[in-house]
């Protein structure tokens, strides 16, 4: 069914822009950040970027909110009809990007990510070493 939503995810506070991006690229998806505006004919409302699949536009797009100096991020849209279930969206681009900005900072500790696994429980396993 039809209905415009507004969610938030604690996981996804101070986002890097570029960081987010990598995540939605691995789920399948792109940010366009030309896309200023979500709509259909349920609502609208402004946004920062964009959501698309395949190169298309999806009515979702996600607002880049500064609070106490850190960019926050609320997602907007409508998921009917775009093939995304919205129970799980924010879950899955929050684990991926969580998984992207731990290997982002193992690297930038000079460790070797040897391994990432998506265990059977939904948690993803990273191994890496560095050597001493």
């Amino acid at each position: 069914m039809s209905h415009w939503v507004t969610k938030t995810s604690n996981v996804l506070e101070d986002v890097n822009a570029n960081m987010l991006h990598s995540a939605l690229t691995e789920l399948g998806f792109g940010l366009d950040s030309k896309v200023k505006s979500v709509r259909n004919s349920y609502g609208s409302s402004p946004v920062d970027a964009g959501i698309t699949k395949g190169g298309k536009a999806l009515s979702l797009g996600f607002q880049f909110v500064n609070k106490d100096g850190k960019t926050n991020l609320v997602l907007q849209g409508d998921f009917w009809s775009t093939g995304v279930d919205q129970n799980k969206f924010m879950d899955q681009i929050a684990q991926t990007y969580m998984k992207q900005k731990a290997i982002a900072e193992l690297e930038a500790r000079m460790y070797n990510v040897d391994s990432i696994e998506n265990m059977a429980n939904g948690n993803i396993e990273i191994n890496a070493y560095v050597y001493a």
